[in-house]
């Protein structure tokens, strides 16, 4: 446990120990999320225990309402070049939304390797 930095062993740790020894996992438990679980005793044995498991009435489970479907894919598609020529429907942008688009990102573009800014004027380095 010190390896990995922590207080509790696992059931996971013993299957990944088991596993490494080539033996059959633990079957039956998990990792539980409650660090407390209640262990009750079996009726007529001294020696076996159990974790006591909150007892879930069918009934219920049916007759709780189902969440809503879900929405249908959709798809749509539009030619965003015909012959090299883009068309003017509404799904691509207008030429002047181009050109703006191209301006704002020519200044924040990367620069190419091996090439440095130009220095500010009263700079001092």
């Amino acid at each position: 446990m010190r390896h990995g930095r922590r207080n509790s062993l696992s059931t996971v740790d013993i299957n990944y120990a088991l596993r490494l020894r080539s033996c059959e996992p633990l079957y039956g438990f998990s990792a539980n999320t409650d660090p407390n679980p209640r262990f009750c005793r079996a009726v007529g044995a001294s020696d076996v225990f159990f974790v006591e498991d909150p007892e879930i009435n069918l009934a219920d489970i049916i007759a709780t309402p189902l969440p809503p479907i879900p929405l249908e894919p959709s798809f749509t598609m539009h030619w965003l070049a015909i012959n090299g020529v883009q068309p003017t429907i509404p799904q691509n942008p207008t030429g002047a939304e181009r050109r703006a688009s191209t301006t704002s990102a020519s200044a924040d573009e990367p620069l190419p390797s091996g090439s440095k800014r130009p220095r500010e004027e009263g700079g001092s380095d």
